[in-house]
């Protein structure tokens, strides 16, 4: 990505959760190397795809529920003041009472299970950036999520905050100023960050570098940590055995409460044999074998 393309980067409202560490699928190093174009944008989930399908049905039981709600515009909004600043809320809705009302930015998400707290905070910054967005008091968020009583509907809306949102640009404009730099921002250990670094940097050829004071302190940390958990995981299994043998032939223990708290059931479980297949049937083991790279991090080679 040249200079002028990264002069020119934008952030949409649905993408500052992230760089806030506030979205529990996609990190803040992940964003800044779709920015960066040293990682491609990932194709939409079938939940993505389907929400966007439901969106008309979602928007008419918003309106049964006795809201007025109106079309957002398909090319989006941006801010006056903030030119990387853009959105594409969903939909509006009509907020307020007898006294005054006012057209508010609405978000029209769809869960598979109940909602998380982590992914409501999500959705309530991504609402607050709408509502600053478009010049609104308010946001509103609905939700359709699954559960065991079938399909229910929740929604809330989400305060005008300057102090947050002031907040929320500075922790914006640090990250694009990484981004022009052509940088990214420290990973954090999710899976999201995993998965973007084996991306960016495929590791072929026999290239060797020098690491950094830091580099090396954070490979020492990574190998302190092996030890730290190697021990607890010698530990672990010697507590379990101490109550695998308490239980004997039983399958399920009980704590002193009458609370069920362990189970230690035979599981049966089927596998190929490949070294037999390959032996006695190496055609078929060579037409269904599936070979995969990925890079493996030793801290101790």
């Amino acid at each position: 990505m040249s200079v002028a393309q990264r002069s020119e980067l934008r952030l949409g409202g649905s993408e500052i959760p992230a760089l806030l560490g506030l979205d529990p699928y996609v990190s803040a190093y992940a964003l800044a190397c779709r920015k960066l174009g040293v990682s491609g944008e990932p194709l939409p989930s079938p939940a993505a795809l389907m929400g966007n399908r439901l969106q008309a049905v979602h928007a008419e039981l918003v309106a049964d529920a006795g809201y007025t709600v109106m079309p957002a515009p398909d090319d989006g909004i941006a801010h006056p003041e903030l030119p990387w600043l853009v959105g594409h809320p969903d939909a509006f809705v009509v907020l307020g009472d007898q006294n005054y009302t006012e057209r508010a930015p609405l978000e029209l998400k769809l869960r598979g299970l109940a909602p998380s707290e982590q992914m409501r905070m999500r959705d309530t910054v991504q609402a607050l950036v709408y509502a600053e967005l478009c010049g609104s008091t308010q946001a509103m968020i609905s939700e359709l999520h699954g559960g065991y009583g079938g399909i229910v509907r929740d929604e809330w809306t989400v305060e005008h905050d300057p102090a947050l949102f002031a907040m929320i640009v500075e922790r914006c404009e640090e990250f694009l100023s990484l981004i022009r730099r052509g940088k990214c921002p420290a990973p954090d250990g999710s899976e999201s960050a995993r998965d973007a670094i084996r991306a960016r940097f495929t590791g072929l050829g026999d290239k060797r570098v020098r690491l950094s004071r830091a580099g090396w302190e954070h490979l020492k940390k990574v190998r302190e940590l092996d030890e730290m958990l190697a021990a607890a995981k010698v530990q672990r299994e010697r507590y379990a055995q101490l109550v695998q043998d308490e239980m004997g032939d039983a399958v399920e223990a009980i704590s002193p409460h009458d609370t069920l708290v362990a189970r230690w059931k035979p599981v049966t479980s089927t596998r190929i044999d490949t070294t037999a297949l390959k032996a006695q049937r190496p055609e078929i083991a060579e037409e269904y074998a599936k070979v995969t790279t990925t890079r493996r991090f030793e801290a101790n080679p």
